[in-house]
């Protein structure tokens, strides 16, 4: 990465979040879920993000459209993984749901610079989807 991306502990340019057994689906299941069906899993990844996100102590006001470029950095916890298409375009909900949230301005790729990943993981009790937000300074 040719940018500094702060990433310090405590840091106010920094958001971390663990979705506990929260996993995003594939792009194959999400062309196959009907719109109206789509919706509410929204509205739901919804509530269980902004949920999550001041349980654990965040200090951002999701309310404020911050207009500076962000790293993203999504870390999928899975018993098996998916082909890397397929993981990448079932983010688009959960982008969705950074964007509603404040969090990012928007998730172009001149506003984020998206890192995805996924790790293999043997209990289901390990499962769940891990979101960090740093802010790039040029």
């Amino acid at each position: 990465m040719s940018k500094n991306v702060r990433k310090g502990e405590g840091d106010k340019y920094r958001a971390l979040v663990w979705l506990a057994g929260y996993l995003t689906p594939s792009l194959n299941q999400l062309l196959r879920m009907h719109w109206a069906k789509r919706v509410k899993e929204q509205h739901k990844l919804i509530e269980i993000f902004t949920n999550a996100f001041w349980a654990q102590g965040n200090k951002y006001d999701p309310n404020l459209y911050l207009r500076d470029k962000k790293c993203v950095e999504i870390t999928s916890f899975r018993k098996s993984l998916l082909d890397h298409d397929n993981f990448s375009g079932g983010l688009k909900p959960l982008l969705d749901v950074i964007k509603s949230c404040g969090l990012i301005y928007d998730d172009s790729p001149n506003w984020i610079e998206l890192q995805t990943r996924q790790k293999l993981v043997k209990k289901n009790s390990e499962k769940g989807t891990l979101i960090e937000i740093y802010s790039i300074f040029s």
